[in-house]
């Protein structure tokens, strides 16, 4: 009997070798939490012009680089539920995003218009 046991027993065995990293869906992640905490931050600061423009640059500068972080991400077959979740919440935070000034402009217009408008036919005299 012929008993042929190759063993090397200095051989390291790496098991992370063909392994994907998910990086990219991890900044992704981040960047969409970013983005949507500081778009409710922002809607909060509606009555400080300046903390409300910084707030909307830090929204659609981590949304837009969320998304496509995610993408990539998606396309180099990295952790598909980071991926989408990440690109998710970038664009939740870019959209909610765009609303609020939506709606903080129209909100904004018709205090002018109201305070602009004649009082004189509707029985009001100062």
């Amino acid at each position: 009997m012929d008993y042929n046991y190759n063993y090397d027993y200095n051989q390291v065995q790496n098991y992370n070798e063909n392994k994907p990293g998910s990086g990219f869906g991890i900044a992704s992640l981040i960047l969409g939490i970013i983005s949507v905490v500081c778009c409710c931050g922002g809607m909060f600061t509606v009555f400080f012009p300046v903390l409300s423009i910084i707030s909307y640059v830090i929204v659609f500068a981590c949304g837009i680089i969320g998304v496509i972080l995610g993408i990539v991400g998606l396309a180099k077959h990295q952790s598909k539920a980071m991926c989408i979740i990440g690109i998710i919440l970038s664009a939740l935070g870019i959209i909610l995003a765009i609303v609020t000034i939506i709606l903080a402009v129209l909100g904004f217009a018709g205090l002018i218009a109201a305070s602009l408008s004649d009082y004189s036919n509707s029985g009001y005299y100062y």
